[in-house]
């Protein structure tokens, strides 16, 4: 229950712009569910245990909001490749990453990234300059590091 809390805490903080306190938060409801069920492989279990609690809105939507969770821990901690294949492991059953949306699941055809880091996605236009003022802090970091070119 602690987890699920500090989970909540996180999910608050974040929509306050208090981005540091709720990566803090999220990671420590992490530990408690990696602590109490076994390991990091169970975590995608554990929070999509959550999701179906508190939505019951069927396994699909679960799934997808459980990686769309997982994905966002990912990004902010700065593992762009973790968080945009786990974003994509159903690419027919992709959330607008705009934590506010209330559009349907999407298909990894019609959602539209961040052109500059491509692992985020939305449903258009609006959510993803809603989201900016969350993702900027992330993506710099996940930008592909482009070496200069040489000069022979």
């Amino acid at each position: 229950m602690e987890a699920i809390n500090l989970q909540n805490q996180g999910v608050a903080l974040k929509r306050q712009g208090k981005f540091d306190e709720a990566l803090k938060s999220y990671k420590e409801s992490l530990e408690l569910k990696i602590k109490y069920q076994g390991g990091p492989e169970s975590i995608g279990a554990a929070i999509g245990y959550q999701v179906r609690v508190t939505q019951g809105k069927g396994p699909a939507l679960d799934g997808a909001v459980t990686r769309e969770t997982l994905g966002l821990y990912w990004e902010e901690v700065g593992d762009a490749e973790k968080a945009k294949s786990v974003r994509m492991e159903k690419p027919k059953e992709i959330l607008c990453t705009w934590h506010e949306c209330k559009g349907p699941m999407m298909g990894l055809e019609s959602a539209k990234k961040c052109s500059a880091c491509a692992t985020v996605f939305y449903c258009g236009a609006p959510c993803q300059k809603l989201d900016w003022k969350r993702h900027k802090h992330f993506c710099t970091k996940l930008r592909p590091v482009v070496p200069p070119i040489s000069q022979a």
